[in-house]
């Protein structure tokens, strides 16, 4: 399964971040970290348009909304919507998740639902039925964009409230979690993503803005390599990954190389990239040996406060980079 996620870094061109989630291919999950849901409409994630938005009394046939009409006096039977007050911590048993609402036929737009591929749920890895075989796939937001899990996630400290209910009535869940926490909002976003059964994570927003949030992003990369999560954060002029052994990179499509698998579509971002720089996380990278590369390394050692692996150049068709013990920090940039 893949994963979109968005943190509430920044984002200068949205139409360059559209042809990256489109090189990415189906998404199964698009989880935010709490503001990251400022760049869902921009995004062409919001509204859903597959989801009507619900009409009838707030309720617990409209998740969404935490208070009662004026008219419809609050109960122990109305708690307004499966979800923690904010000084609540996460019910365990995560009730509220996985309910389609009573008013919406099970469909691929569903959250909650994992649908089987085929024709007949036009989106998952199959055309639509006004979408040729092999076309490039529609701009995110589209009714072709069938993904099946949406979810919020954080302390919901830092997102407008108003976008909150427009996430809800759109057909998206939430995580709500307690302000004083040890993690941060998109590492229980990440969490959450591998809880769902997602080995690729792409994270969009996670650079620019605060240096503190950038920093940790990136090493959040570090966490998820080691378990065995392909993530990669992916800007206007940035690609970065962390890798724990081995990763190969064709030159004619660095997407692809970053990602671990094939990327979709005829357009490539990044594809003028030759930029490549190595650094170590969390210690020492050890037996550190590339090819391909304008300076390559054998078995080199690099410490914990090396610099010189900036600014590398990928000189051939393909270059390749293994580390024996470690973790290392690739970087691809262009201007």
């Amino acid at each position: 399964m893949k994963c979109i996620l968005l943190t509430g870094g920044k984002i200068d061109d949205y139409k360059y971040i559209k042809s990256i989630i489109a090189a990415y291919g189906n998404a199964d999950v698009l989880i935010c970290a709490d503001s990251g849901a400022s760049h869902l409409e921009k995004l062409g994630y919001m509204p859903c348009p597959d989801q009507p938005s619900p009409v009838q009394p707030p309720g617990l046939d409209q998740p969404g909304l935490d208070q009662p009409s004026p008219d419809l006096p609050s109960s122990p039977d109305q708690p307004g919507l499966n979800r923690p007050s904010p000084d609540q911590p996460p019910s365990p048993d995560r009730s509220g998740l996985d309910r389609p609402s009573p008013n919406q036929p099970p469909g691929p737009n569903q959250p909650g639902l994992d649908l089987p591929s085929g024709p007949e749920h036009p989106g998952f890895d199959q055309p639509g039925p006004n979408q040729p075989p092999g076309s490039d796939r529609p701009e995110p937001g589209s009714h072709y964009d069938q993904i099946a899990h949406r979810l919020i996630v954080g302390d919901m400290d830092s997102v407008d409230p108003q976008l909150l209910e427009s996430c809800y009535a759109s057909g998206f869940d939430a995580l709500h979690f307690p302000a004083a926490k040890d993690f941060t909002d998109t590492e229980l976003a990440a969490e959450e993503a591998i809880n769902m059964g997602c080995v690729s994570i792409l994270i969009l927003g996670a650079l620019g803005g605060r240096c503190d949030h950038s920093h940790a992003n990136t090493m959040l990369l570090m966490k998820l390599a080691h378990k065995n999560i392909r993530a990669v954060i992916a800007d206007e002029k940035n690609l970065v990954t962390a890798i724990t052994n081995r990763m190969e990179i064709h030159k004619s499509d660095i997407l692809s190389s970053f990602f671990g698998f094939p990327a979709s579509g005829t357009a490539k971002p990044h594809s003028n990239t030759r930029n490549l720089s190595l650094f170590p996380l969390g210690g020492e990278a050890r037996g550190v040996t590339t090819t391909g590369l304008a300076y390559p390394l054998v078995n080199f050692t690099m410490p914990p406060d090396y610099t010189s692996g900036v600014s590398n150049f990928i000189m051939h068709s393909k270059a390749s980079i293994s580390i024996i013990s470690g973790c290392l920090l690739v970087i691809t940039s262009h201007n």
